[in-house]
């Protein structure tokens, strides 16, 4: 072979050795990884609906889609083309749920996890199948409290006066100011100091959170940790004994409840509804009342009280007992 010859074959084995490179770019035999998606939340859209939302990647490995799983009380998988899902068809208790990303390379991502359980929510008065509501404390016929836990006939308005049945859990008082404070019986001086508030109706169980929150409602109202954190756990009178005083135009406001005594605990989401740029309302009678919506875990010691969705209030058992 002349050196021509040589030196062109040398060249062509060469590149075949470069091209047989460059088309190995994983020699190892690893897999290459989808971006993650991150900031993943949840809200309880009913008590057997979690709905899931997260952070999209944004990078050149974008995800297509998105393999959900949980595990927990129940087991189950789906996929989504979008960054939301509806889990449905849930039991109650306790799930850990997990998102994963595809791209469109067919590579899966490392997963995102909560934990979260589905909630019940009360838009409705589940005896008299009304908006739940708080009256002024001189309104005739109606409650000036509201019991929110099942076990004691609620979500519904109790009267706070010596005579009437029902456990008073939150309360409203109007000021002539024009403000309303809402808040655990036993936080509102002015029923405190009442002649007529018979304390065997007052629930001492109740905790609100340290804050409260300027939300548009419970459906915008997402989590990615569990409410207890935010529920001030000191015994009444002793760091609790506090009522939120809202402005009438706060808008709406919400805030965290716990209910129950240790082993026992409930907690929920309330929020005080704005109608027409105003949290007070005014009956065709003068009466002066706020309207409340409300995510309750009838399940114990789940502090993952959020709704997502309005409907109808469940029966509740021994409701029909529970009177105004």
């Amino acid at each position: 072979m002349n050196l021509k010859k040589f030196l062109f074959a040398g060249l062509f084995v060469a590149a075949l050795g470069v091209g047989a490179v460059g088309c190995n770019d994983n020699p190892t035999g690893g897999t290459t990884s989808a971006t993650a998606p991150t900031s993943l939340k949840a809200s309880s859209a009913s008590a057997t609906t979690v709905h899931l939302t997260w952070t999209a990647p944004t990078d050149a490995t974008a995800a297509t889609t998105y393999n959900i799983s949980w595990t927990g009380a129940g087991t189950g998988s789906t996929t989504s083309a979008t960054n939301s899902v509806d889990v449905t068809g849930l039991a109650a208790g306790l799930y850990q749920f997990s998102v994963v990303a595809k791209d469109s390379a067919g590579n899966l991502s490392a997963a995102d996890t909560l934990s979260w359980a589905p909630a019940a929510r009360y838009a409705n008065d589940a005896v008299y199948n009304a908006t739940i509501q708080i009256y002024e404390k001189s309104a005739v016929g109606v409650g000036s409290a509201i019991a929110i836990d099942p076990s004691l006939g609620g979500p519904t308005n109790v009267s706070v006066v010596a005579g009437s049945p029902g456990i008073g859990q939150l309360a409203a008082f109007f000021k002539t100011d024009g403000t309303v404070d809402i808040g655990p019986l036993y936080a509102i001086t002015d029923y405190a100091v009442s002649a007529n508030l018979d304390l065997s109706k007052v629930d001492t169980t109740v905790y609100i959170s340290t804050n409260k929150y300027s939300v548009g409602s419970l459906d915008t109202w997402f989590s990615s940790a569990p409410l207890s954190a935010d529920i001030q756990l000191t015994s009444p009178g002793a760091g609790n004994v506090r009522a939120f005083n809202l402005a009438s135009n706060a808008g709406p406001t919400g805030f965290y409840v716990r209910t129950g005594l240790p082993g026992n605990y409930h907690y929920a989401r309330v929020l005080v509804r704005s109608t027409g740029g105003s949290i007070i309302q005014t009956t065709a009678q003068g009466f002066k009342y706020i309207e409340l919506e409300i995510s309750y875990q009838t399940q114990p010691n789940l502090p993952y009280a959020k709704s997502n969705a309005k409907f109808a209030a469940p029966a509740v058992s021994g409701a029909s007992t529970v009177r105004r």
